[in-house]
């Protein structure tokens, strides 16, 4: 394969921390099993493949991303999933922006845009980061990445990347899961909810499926006058219930297998594929694990 090459060496610290944190997103994808050597957007009933925003953006001359932040789209069978890599130096994004750009029919092919939220660490890691709030010049009009929850026209999760983000990866995929869970949960109790901010209520309290980690639908939750049962899974336990500790929310925790299970998923991740990548051609490459060097240790 020939890849054109850069015109100097690449020395500016924000390009490559990009790269890598490009990298790190695609490799999350690669495990996850979807296909990750896309370079243009696939048929719309293709599906469980990455496009990576690098792929797109190589085209010097038509880059339809421009200014946008996102890095790539992962298309399930009836949502395409948009990633942004939230970290602490970051000063937000455009949301009017971004959302003109991934829900254009070229690039979003037919499916309902999802946004993720991530970054490196846990939970944890990414709930702070994404809450950072920084003194910046008062010119600037970007929207902190918090606060955007709210101005975009569609879901917004949270998501490590970990096998833990993975699973939750696969049950947000699933398009109608808060319903079945809720009614499943509530059973001839159920009540249809009356706001955005339950999936569902009986007529004493409200419920609301948190497996997206959506943290702006908990803080709502917290200021509510009425009581709110927060469903999560088990490693997002711990962040949720700091959250609403002391207030009339509640955090309650599903077991993963069975609600695997109960949304028709497997138990377990894909296999990790070890084949050589093959070119529409029949070549192969296979790119070995990059080895230290034994007299720089570097």
């Amino acid at each position: 394969m020939e890849f054109t090459q850069d015109k100097c060496y690449r020395t500016n610290a924000d390009a490559l921390t990009r790269r890598m944190q490009m990298a790190e997103i695609t490799s999350f994808f690669w495990r996850y099993g979807a296909d990750v050597f896309l370079d243009s957007p696939p048929a719309e009933k293709e599906n469980n493949v990455f496009l990576p925003s690098f792929a797109l953006r190589r085209n010097k001359h038509a880059n339809i991303l421009g200014g946008t932040k996102l890095t790539g789209f992962y298309y399930a069978k009836d949502t395409v999933f948009i990633p942004y890599f939230i970290a602490e130096e970051n000063n937000g994004i455009y949301p009017e922006v971004e959302q003109r750009t991934f829900r254009s029919e070229t690039l979003a092919c037919g499916k309902r845009p999802h946004i993720i939220y991530t970054g490196n660490g846990e939970l944890q890691d990414i709930i702070t980061t994404v809450s950072i709030k920084k003194e910046r010049s008062k010119k600037s009009t970007s929207i902190y990445y918090k606060e955007a929850m709210d101005k975009f026209a569609c879901p917004v999760a949270l998501i490590p990347l970990t096998e833990d983000g993975m699973r939750q990866l696969r049950i947000l995929s699933v398009p109608d899961y808060r319903q079945r869970l809720v009614t499943n949960i509530l059973g001839n109790d159920y009540l249809p909810p009356k706001s955005l901010q339950s999936d569902g209520r009986t007529k004493t309290e409200n419920f609301i499926i948190g497996i997206d980690c959506n943290i702006l639908r908990f803080e709502n939750a917290v200021k509510s006058k009425k009581t709110t049962k927060i469903f999560v899974l088990p490693f997002q336990a711990e962040a949720v219930q700091s959250m609403v500790q002391g207030t009339k929310a509640q955090c309650y925790v599903l077991n993963l297998q069975e609600t695997e299970e109960f949304l028709g998923l497997p138990n377990t991740l894909p296999e990790i594929n070890y084949r050589a990548f093959q070119t529409g051609k029949g070549e192969q490459i296979d790119v070995p694990a990059l080895g230290k060097n034994k007299k720089s240790g570097r």
